[in-house]
């Protein structure tokens, strides 16, 4: 099976013939939900209920949306003339209420832009979440967005595996509020005031849930894809895989006895990672923010915060639901003079973060 980039530049090459063939049959009720899920998931399209139409999730790493990407969301939301643009809880973007040619049209502009969406939905890891604010907050405990988005690059490049945990979900923690809740996710990094990690592994909400059992201690982030290898691994061989509704993490710990017991059955997996493999990462993956500002300072108000850079702010900015979503924080972000980035939020409903700063 071809790992998730591959998969994606194949079918473009295609022309999502198969999708589209699929989605049609869907439509017209020749292809079954059961049949047509997995298949359009995978590839980032999602039926929504009663066939009212269709779904497309953008990856959106950490969370991260430059001046180009957001342009790009509204941009294509007009052209496509969809009516519901939304930032979600996982900090992706997901288009809502399109029709069969409205699917094929904007997953081609999205790869054509340089952008992903395989691997957003069904089987495959979801999008890995990050502190909104990582690199810029001043009470921040570590910058693990250098972290993140290397842990999403490897997941994305190397997955090509059916026997994956449902829903893989992955967090990184740099903040002391814990914000993306990487105590209780499937894999999350948790900072340390050491600048290391605390990690955790099979927690995870809805039916059942738990806190994750901690796999690690005071480990090097630059050691952090051997614990994401060692998480695959570990569910391929004692994971649920026969059993759609247990094929989550957190079942393993009760598979295996409890908490000690799944941590040795890690612990094996990680060693194993450790002499089969070299990804221990550079220290070149950091780039500390450099800009400092202009020796101005905002108007009091609680929306704005200080960043860790002397005169530069962050803006807490929470739009309307629907389309406006997009449209409104573009035409803030654009017309404000920011140079720098936004960071959607772990919250659903599109809580917004913007930051200046010298990222590219």
């Amino acid at each position: 099976m071809a790992s998730l980039k591959s998969m994606q530049e194949q079918d473009r090459l295609q022309g999502y013939e198969q999708l589209k063939k699929k989605t049609d049959g869907y439509y017209q009720s020749s292809v079954g939900l059961g049949d047509y899920k997995p298949f359009a998931a995978a590839r980032g399209s999602f039926a929504e209920r009663n066939k009212r139409g269709n779904m497309v999730r953008l990856r959106n790493t950490a969370g991260r949306i430059d001046r180009r990407k957001l342009r790009f969301i509204v941009e294509e939301a007009e052209k496509h003339q969809v009516d519901m643009v939304h930032f979600a809880t996982c900090q992706t973007v997901q288009f809502h209420h399109l029709q069969p040619d409205q699917v094929i049209s904007l997953l081609e502009d999205i790869v054509d832009s340089g952008y992903e969406t395989y691997g957003t939905g069904g089987d495959y890891p979801r999008n890995i979440m990050c502190s909104p604010l990582s690199g810029v907050d001043p009470d921040e405990v570590m910058n693990v967005l250098p972290y993140a988005e290397a842990a999403a690059q490897y997941l994305v490049e190397t997955v090509d595996d059916p026997d994956m945990p449902r829903k893989l979900k992955t967090a990184f923690s740099g903040d002391r509020e814990n914000m993306t809740h990487a105590t209780y996710r499937d894999l999350g990094f948790a900072a340390t005031d050491e600048g290391t990690f605390d990690i955790y592994a099979a927690g995870g909400l809805g039916p059942n849930p738990a806190f994750g059992v901690q796999v690690g201690q005071d480990v090097k982030p630059v050691e952090c894809l051997y614990y994401v290898q060692a998480m695959m691994n570990t569910f391929r061989k004692y994971g649920n895989t026969g059993n759609k509704r247990r094929a989550r993490t957190r079942y393993m710990v009760e598979d295996l006895g409890g908490d000690e017991a799944f941590r040795q059955a890690f612990l094996q997996e990680l060693a194993a990672v450790r002499n089969a493999l070299q990804l221990e990462l550079g220290p070149e993956i950091v780039s500390p923010v450099k800009k400092e500002g202009d020796g101005t300072s905002p108007q009091t108000h609680w929306r704005i915060q200080p960043q860790k850079q002397q005169g530069l702010y962050s803006v807490l900015y929470h739009p309307v639901g629907g389309l406006s979503e997009a449209v409104s924080a573009s035409q803030s972000f654009n017309g404000s003079g920011f140079h720098g980035r936004c960071g959607t939020s772990h919250q659903s409903g599109s809580v917004c973060v913007y930051h200046q700063s010298d990222w590219p």
